[in-house]
């Protein structure tokens, strides 16, 4: 049974098993959207998208339908019968938000829990001719209700979780990701702040570490972190050593884990990098984890998160660009492995790319081409209001009768 889903009315209950709600959106061949799905009472709730021929399956039973691509809430992705059914995600459950992101042009299909990123199970969307938002009852004997939330009010996601520009709410009212970035208006001028360094200039901010507080700019810090012995040695990922025995120089428990450093001074960062240890298999590679960036060590700034299921190979070295940011201290967050049934993560190496007291009086404003805005623009005002001056130079006083 198949009931559209008005966007104007947000809460849809499902009594019976099978039955699905689908948005009046309309059939998306193209395009960026995202919305969220808080569960109000979860019966088995499958949240996800419908192919174009639905219909024409199993009389509109849409729970093992070929057509449907779905997350359900027993954590599990959801293609169409049993045997298709893989572990995916987390569970959820009543107050629980989804955040989906549907990518047409890509043909994929993102999923997050309570702004946490749960990964891109789907790929292959192109496949279906295009797509009806939905939410369906799985339960025999349950009801399910959810509230949708399609762009009417403000989502709880992250800005920095979704990275594509040109994200849409699904009523199509509202675009998620605009372009951020900055510009002062003077003197009829567009202009930007630009600081005397070149980002090409820019170097691993951390030296080999003996220890955690070996190196006087700043220390260690991590939680759930060890080397390959018993001791925990957070430091080892700082050390420019990469481990030759099985393993790697950081590891991460089941339950996650994080390391970084505290500098002692204010520090902008433009890219982080990450050596795989000497590991025996991919599985063991961070697949979701977190750039963050604190000045307290108690309130952290996401910066950049990242899914990656392709690693390849035993000590692989990755770089990861991020805005220009200043922080006292960065970390990486590595929220879940990839694939390896203990559910650990492994890291070599870690380097932060950047520079100490970056800001001179050589810097400048710039003016920028009406033409240029969005590609010009600063990507960050940090830069422009927390400033600090190296040198006062003696003004000269005169006596005035």
């Amino acid at each position: 049974m198949t009931v559209k889903w008005n966007t104007g009315e947000l809460t849809a209950t499902a009594r019976n098993l099978a039955t699905t709600h689908y948005a009046d959106k309309g059939l998306i061949t193209s395009g960026k959207w995202y919305w969220e799905i808080t569960v109000d009472l979860a019966g088995l709730v499958f949240i996800g998208v419908l192919g174009k021929d639905i219909g024409a399956s199993l009389a509109g039973n849409t729970q093992v339908s070929p057509y449907q691509r779905s997350y359900s809430s027993d954590g599990y992705t959801r293609t169409g019968g049993t045997t298709t059914n893989k572990t995916f995600g987390e569970l959820y459950a009543k107050e629980d938000v989804i955040g989906v992101y549907l990518d047409m042009d890509n043909g994929t299909l993102t999923y997050f829990k309570n702004n946490k990123l749960m990964g891109t199970p789907f790929t292959d969307l192109l496949n279906l001719g295009g797509v009806y938002a939905h939410f369906t009852n799985a339960a025999t004997g349950r009801t399910s209700t959810v509230t949708a939330n399609f762009g009417a009010t403000p989502f709880i996601y992250q800005e920095c979780l979704i990275k594509d520009m040109g994200v849409w709410s699904l009523d199509g009212f509202s675009m998620i990701n605009v372009v951020n970035k900055a510009l002062i208006f003077h003197d009829s001028k567009y202009k930007k702040w630009v600081p005397s360094y070149n980002t090409n200039d820019f170097k691993n901010m951390i030296p080999a570490l003996t220890s955690n507080t070996s190196y006087s700019g700043g220390e260690v810090i991590g939680l759930s972190a060890s080397s390959n012995s018993s001791v925990v040695y957070n430091y080892s990922v700082f050390d420019k050593v990469n481990a030759n025995t099985s393993g790697g120089d950081a590891f991460f428990s089941t339950s996650g884990g994080w390391v970084g450093f505290n500098f002692k001074n204010k520090a902008i960062i433009c890219k982080y990098i990450i050596t795989l240890g000497n590991i025996s298999s991919p599985t063991y590679a961070p697949q979701i984890f977190k750039f963050e960036g604190s000045d307290d060590l108690v309130n952290w700034t996401v910066i950049d998160i990242q899914y990656i299921t392709d690693w390849k190979s035993p000590r692989e070295r990755r770089e990861f660009p991020i805005p220009l940011s200043y922080f006292k201290a960065f970390r990486v967050f590595v929220e879940k492995n990839n694939g390896a049934a203990n559910g650990n993560s492994i890291i070599g190496e870690l380097e932060f790319i950047g520079q100490e007291n970056v800001f001179s009086l050589e810097e400048r404003w710039e003016t920028v081409p009406q033409q240029q805005l969005a590609e010009k623009a600063m990507d960050s005002l940090l830069l422009l209001l927390d400033r600090f001056t190296k040198e006062l130079k003696p003004i000269v006083m005169m006596k005035r009768e």
